[in-house]
């Protein structure tokens, strides 16, 4: 039996709801006995108290009965008691944290971290859009039966991926002036989540390699945030465009610096070094000495691997399609960099045929 605890702020409106939603979709599924699902609130103000009215009204207009539920407090028996303590919110996931005192088991997640659009479900008594937090808390939800409907189907091919790496990763749209990304289904990261991948993406637009004691340090902390099976890094593309002259040897000797670190102080995982797709001529990018060191870097990086024992790909052998400024993947550059990955992640781990 699998037991979750959804925490929320008072656990009168967002966690209480959650409970109730999964207990109703399991007892549809015809898996409610292999869970136990209760919540609880990181204050106590509101011990004992009923669900806030909005909530109770939502839930009648569903179906659901809530009848008897009463908030009650995070306890410190609950990290031991419970296999996954789902937070609603970034606030409520680093309160949980402090609470416990850490997350040495790696059990504290956001719900939506397990659906398609993962990010924080907010506090409708701020927004007074209930409707929407209904429907983030019904997909996340949904989603983690999901997930565990995968995991018991195929459970020596279910992994946990982190996707470290710049713009590219985040699924940047060129077209877009303030840095917005791709709508969720175009974006790589999502369609292998599609696939049954347990995705965090830690994409980030301008990202370099980290090289400095203390970027290695925070990056490594990002590593160790959450339990990962296989870690994609994918870096190097803004080293060369920021540094004009930077070569190809010196961004591998920043990787080295990075990997390195991450063997020695991160959390055990696998790494896939992934060389990015090569630049070409475009708004962004003319210099040609670049465009060639942009070429050169995955004999580099592949050299790296086998000296460091670590998994490599050379996704420049992709075709990855890229858009006018010729550094960013159009949108079929994103599908075909899913099915490039899957393949690999699942010959990397050996926990499927693709």
């Amino acid at each position: 039996m699998t037991s979750v605890l959804f925490i929320g702020c008072y656990n009168i409106c967002r966690s209480p709801m959650a409970e109730l939603i999964l207990k109703d979709l399991a007892e549809k599924a015809g898996v409610k006995s292999q869970f136990h699902i209760e919540s609880a609130g990181v204050c106590s103000e509101y011990e004992g108290s009923m669900l806030s009215e909005p909530a109770r009204c939502l839930l009648s207009r569903h179906g659901i009965p809530y009848f008897g539920k009463a908030a009650r407090p995070l306890q410190r028996k609950d990290y031991g008691a419970f296999d996954l303590l789902l937070a609603m919110d970034w606030a409520g996931f680093s309160r949980a944290r402090e609470f416990f005192s850490g997350d040495p088991e790696h059990k504290i997640r956001l719900l939506l971290d397990f659906a398609e659009r993962p990010g924080e479900i907010e506090d409708p008594e701020f927004s007074m859009d209930y409707a929407k937090t209904w429907n983030e808390l019904t997909a996340g939800c949904q989603g983690l039966l999901n997930y565990f409907a995968t995991k018991e189907r195929n459970p020596g091919k279910f992994r946990r991926v982190l996707c470290y790496g710049d713009s590219n990763t985040y699924g940047h749209d060129p077209r877009s002036l303030l840095g917005e990304r791709y709508e969720e289904a175009v974006r790589w990261t999502a369609l292998l989540r599609q696939k049954g991948w347990q995705i965090r993406n830690e994409g980030r637009n301008g990202r370099v390699i980290p090289y400095l004691k203390e970027d290695l340090e925070t990056a490594c902390a990002q590593f160790r945030d959450q339990e990962t099976d296989i870690a994609v890094i994918m870096l190097g593309t803004n080293d060369l465009l920021n540094h004009c002259g930077l070569t190809a040897e010196v961004c591998a000797r920043r990787m080295e610096d990075f990997l390195t670190y991450l063997l020695t102080e991160g959390p055990p995982c696998t790494l896939l070094l992934t060389a990015p797709p090569a630049m070409i001529p475009g708004a962004w990018i003319d210099d040609p000495r670049t465009l060639e060191e942009s070429r050169r870097l995955p004999r580099c990086y592949e050299t790296l691997a086998q000296k460091l024992g670590v998994a490599f790909v050379n996704a420049a052998e992709w075709n990855v399609s890229l858009t006018f400024d010729g550094v960013h993947f159009s949108k079929n550059g994103h599908r075909t960099f899913a099915a490039e990955m899957h393949r690999t992640l699942c010959a990397v781990l050996q926990n499927e045929t693709p």
